[in-house]
C-alpha cells in the first residue's frame, strides 16, 4: 500500500507530466454559480457525497474556460478537430484527499460529455483537473453511462516513465489509454478491489456535482 507521500508525489509527477505552457495562466473567473448551488453554511452538516456540490456548478460560457477542457483531451489522446458537446460542466472544490498547500486549496473542475467531430464512435465523458501546476485528464467513463457510479469511472496511474508509451484501448471508453487503470471513484483496484489510493478521486464536497448527468 502506497503511503498518502507516495501517492502525492506519483499524483504531482502525472499531472505535471501533462502540462504545457497554458498551466502558468489562470483560466478566466467563472461567473457566479446559479441559485440552485447548494453551499455547505458553517454549523449546518454536510451533504451527502451523491448530493455536495459545495459551491455549485455551471455551465460556462467564457470560451478560454470551454475551451480549456477540449485542449486537454486532445493532447492527452493524440486526436484532432471539434468535438459536439452534449453537456459540460465547471465546478471548483479542495483537493482530494484534503490539503494545506496553499496550490491544493482550490481545483478547477470540468466535466464534459462529447464526441469528436466526424467520429460518432469517438465519445465519452470525461473529468478534466486543473491546479497551479499543470491540467490533465484525471478519469474517463463511457459515454452511456450517468452520474459519478463506480465503476464507470476509470483513472490511469503513471509508475514509470516507459507506461505513457503503452496505450491500451478498453471496452466503452474512448480512445486508447497509459497507464495502470484503477476505479476512480473507489480508489481500488477494478478487478481485485484492492485499494491503490486510500482515498475517493473526488472529495465529498463535490462529488454531487456530476448528480443528474
Amino acid at each position: 500500500m502506497k503511503t498518502p507521500t507516495v501517492v502525492a508525489a506519483l499524483l504531482l509527477v502525472a499531472l505535471s507530466s501533462c502540462g504545457d505552457d497554458r498551466a502558468a495562466s489562470p483560466v478566466a473567473p467563472p461567473p457566479q454559480p446559479s441559485p440552485g448551488a447548494t453551499p455547505v453554511e458553517e454549523g449546518v452538516e454536510a451533504p451527502t457525497a451523491t448530493q455536495a456540490c459545495a459551491n455549485g456548478w455551471l455551465d460556462p460560457t467564457d470560451p478560454e474556460q470551454r475551451e480549456l477542457p477540449f485542449h486537454v483531451i486532445r493532447r492527452t489522446m493524440k486526436v484532432d478537430g471539434e468535438f459536439d458537446v452534449t453537456e459540460m460542466r465547471y465546478f471548483e472544490g479542495p483537493e482530494s484527499p484534503p490539503s494545506s498547500k496553499g496550490y491544493l486549496l482550490r481545483v478547477d473542475r470540468w466535466y464534459v460529455k462529447a464526441s469528436l467531430e466526424g467520429d460518432p464512435s469517438f465519445r465519452g465523458r470525461w473529468l478534466i483537473e486543473e491546479r497551479a501546476f499543470g491540467s490533465a485528464v484525471v478519469a474517463v467513463a463511457p459515454f452511456e453511462s450517468e452520474g459519478l457510479a463506480s465503476p464507470d469511472w476509470v483513472g490511469f496511474q503513471y509508475e514509470g516513465e516507459g507506461e505513457a508509451a503503452k496505450r491500451v484501448r478498453y471496452p466503452g471508453l474512448p480512445g486508447k489509454w497509459a497507464g495502470l487503470p484503477y476505479d476512480f471513484v473507489t480508489g481500488r483496484e477494478p478487478e481485485t478491489g484492492k485499494k491503490v489510493f486510500n482515498f475517493p478521486g473526488l472529495p465529498r464536497e463535490v462529488a454531487g456535482c456530476l448528480e443528474g448527468t
